[in-house]
């Protein structure tokens, strides 16, 4: 069991570590550094890392080994985000780092990865309310480089958008302009209003009763409210306070708002009009009353998720019932029959569970097979032709909560296997690695068999039991009509499961009375 862990988290504006131990109740920080670094704003601008600055960041990293070494951490992390992720040296810096701190690798967060990671860490943050069973609410995760929106739904999120417009990456983007711009604000505005419409398209007519936004220096922001922190440790600002604030910087300069706040540093300046515009369009689109801002924290948020580990299982069961909820959404809007969808899942199923045993397949492949089943048709919403590699390019360029882009490869291999025909294992080399391959292809030849078993979308079968023997696979299907066109594609198709598994798949009907 771990006693202490340890944190580096490599930002976008700085680098800091956080100690800590699990404790009575939650986790206990030891210690906590932070140093300002200015990674985000080269990648931003000029899409590259200097030498000089990986140096510099080498040594603050050395600095924070040997804090936590001697703080007898028993495992460290260093992670980095969007800074790192983006720039176009990457594998170069990523080099060095591990060269100049002897040996230790720094893990860089997908975008997916670090989405789920904020939106798991605002539930855990703010309690139950965030996610209220009984109301709509809008979830947002903003960092220096990337803005991520989820429409969540009684409790779960149906819909997920990410967009690269970040408070720092607008910065940079249009930093050439702001001085010299008499309207760089209504500039800003415009342009978040393009970048974020899907959002409004999202929430469609529910109506949202809470909006929530994780963020770093939400208490900057609060502050300048006039707002404190409230007993669940987040920051509840009226919708009245932030437009108060939010005229009161209108048309200033970053020199100009930091002699009007004392308080806040060049960093925060420069970057409070950004921020404030993403917040305010925001809360145009929800309607909310207020705004419920919690702090994001990268370190503290893999700390929590490091000790809590009950609380960890719960957020990711939520994340997964939330991926489905998702992925049916999805499929709704390429309009597919969700009913036959609904039937090849349940179909797809009892066969799996017939087979998993023998063919050692686990409740994760089932769970994958179950979001592909969804998403089988929605290549017809472009067209006819070549339905497959069209779905799962979908699927490869959707942002769908908890799925990284290695899991929607997966799925849309599956949804491109099950419509290619004859069915060839060898679609997928040099897409898929040889143990993907594998598990993608015991899929799809279920996946195959099940959608065969509703071809006339009428969902004619009431009941289906499976044996399983050496050399056949016997499917026994009750129904009281007529299924004649099931029955002569199950025939064309049962190819796929004799490749994979060497299994003879038979179709046996038991009539039922109509």
């Amino acid at each position: 069991m771990i006693k202490r862990y340890g944190v580096i988290y490599i930002g976008s504006n700085k680098c800091e570590l956080v100690v800590g131990q699990r404790g009575k109740g939650g986790v206990n920080i030891l210690d906590r550094a932070m140093y300002p670094i200015d990674l985000g704003s080269q990648t931003f601008a000029r899409g590259k890392i200097d030498y000089a600055s990986v140096i510099a960041l080498s040594k603050i990293i050395n600095d924070y080994l040997a804090v936590a070494k001697s703080s007898d951490v028993s495992e460290i992390d260093i992670v980095g985000t969007s800074a790192l992720r983006e720039a176009r040296n990457r594998a170069y810096v990523l080099e060095q780092l591990r060269i100049f701190t002897g040996g230790h690798v720094v893990r860089l967060l997908t975008r997916e990865e670090e989405v789920a990671l904020g939106l798991r860490y605002m539930v855990f943050t703010g309690g139950p309310g965030i996610i209220d069973e009984k109301t709509d609410n809008l979830l947002s995760v903003i960092s220096s480089g990337n803005i991520t929106m989820a429409v969540a739904e009684k409790g779960k999120i149906v819909n997920l958008h990410h967009s690269d417009m970040g408070y720092l990456k607008m910065r940079e983007l249009f930093r050439s302009v702001e001085e010299s711009s008499t309207h760089y604000e209504t500039l800003l505005s415009d342009y978040i209003a393009i970048r974020s419409r899907v959002i409004a398209e999202s929430i469609g007519g529910r109506s949202i009763e809470r909006l929530t936004i994780a963020s770093h220096d939400v208490d900057v922001v609060a502050g300048l409210c006039g707002i404190p922190a409230g007993e669940d440790g987040c920051y509840h600002v009226p919708k009245k306070a932030f437009s108060t604030l939010r005229d009161d910087v209108e048309g200033l300069g970053v020199r100009q708002i930091m002699k009007k706040y004392p308080r806040l540093n060049h960093f925060q300046a420069e970057t409070l009009r950004h921020t404030l515009l993403l917040y305010l369009r925001l809360m145009k689109e929800a309607h909310a009353p207020e705004l419920t801002l919690i702090g994001m924290n990268i370190g503290d948020a893999l700390m929590n998720f490091k000790f809590n580990v009950t609380r960890d299982r719960e957020l990711q069961e939520w994340i997964e019932e939330s991926a489905y909820l998702s992925v049916q959404s999805l499929a709704r809007k390429f309009h597919t029959d969700t009913n036959h969808t609904k039937m090849v899942e349940v179909l797809a199923n009892r066969l799996f569970n017939a087979l998993k045993g023998k063919y050692q397949m686990k409740n994760e492949d089932a769970w994958v097979m179950s979001l592909a089943a969804q998403l089988l048709d929605i290549g017809q919403f472009v067209g006819e032709s070549d339905q497959g590699a069209m779905a799962r390019d979908l699927i490869s360029r959707s942002d769908i909560i908890g799925l990284g882009a290695a899991e929607k490869r997966v799925i849309g291999s599956i949804v491109y296997g099950v419509r290619q025909f004859p069915y060839e294992m060898s679609v997928f080399d040099g897409v898929l690695s040889p143990e993907e391959s594998l598990r993608v292809s015991k899929l799809v030849a279920i996946l195959k068999l099940a959608q065969t078993l509703d071809k006339s979308r009428k969902q004619k079968i009431s009941k289906l039991r499976c044996h399983l023997d050496e050399k056949e696979f016997v499917v026994t299907a009750t129904t009281g009509k007529n299924i004649q066109l099931e029955k002569y594609f199950f025939q064309l198709n049962r190819d796929a499961l004799k490749k994979v598994f060497g299994l003879e798949a038979k179709l046996r009907i038991k009539r039922t009375s109509l």
